[in-house]
């Protein structure tokens, strides 16, 4: 059995109902340690070299280290070389029933221990400019996390209808140029 094939093999009919109805599903060891070990170097060198969408969010007087960056992949080849090569797309085909997967972006999210900054509650899609509701984003910790320090979801929020005002991490300002459906 291959790579992708084992990934896939993961995934259960109930995972992708779970996720459809849900919004959110935890799927563990899907990505072999080569991917996890060349994510982690690829956030490295976006540390030392960033790029253009490259944000430092804590401020100064944190006592940790919060940084984020998209598209990173444009100019960190571990990471282009993981959305490329890695079986995510495939991943993200099977669960979102789908038989073409588009790579939109990266997020990378560095968060040190100790920092007091918080990424404030929201909705992924309010921060990209597509519609739809076949967005799938992966999220891939590369140190453990506690249910404290992890993502957390409002089941079923997906299918609200609603959308909510974004507010940016660093200032909690909200982006300009808003549509009137906020």
């Amino acid at each position: 059995m291959g790579e992708v094939e084992r990934v896939l093999s993961k995934v259960s009919e109930t995972d992708i109902r779970t996720l459809e109805t849900d919004g959110a599903i935890c799927l563990r060891d899907i990505f072999e340690t080569r991917w996890l070990d060349l994510i982690a170097s690829g956030i490295e060198r976006a540390l030392k070299n960033p790029g253009p969408y490259a944000r430092t969010q804590s401020d100064p007087n944190d006592p940790g280290f919060f940084f984020t960056e998209y598209y990173a992949w444009r100019h960190t080849p571990e990471l282009e070389r993981f959305a490329r090569e890695s079986p995510g797309g495939a991943l993200a085909a099977k669960l979102t029933r789908s038989k073409q997967i588009n790579y939109f972006f990266d997020g990378v999210f560095v968060k040190k221990t100790g920092t007091k900054k918080i990424t404030n509650w929201h909705q992924d899609q309010v921060y990209y400019n597509v519609n739809g509701n076949q967005i799938l984003v992966i999220w891939i910790p590369i140190d453990p996390v506690t249910k404290e320090t992890c993502l957390s979801f409002v089941r079923g929020s997906h299918r609200w209808g609603k959308s909510y005002v974004p507010v940016l991490i660093k200032g909690g300002r909200v982006p300009e140029g808003l549509g009137p459906e906020f």
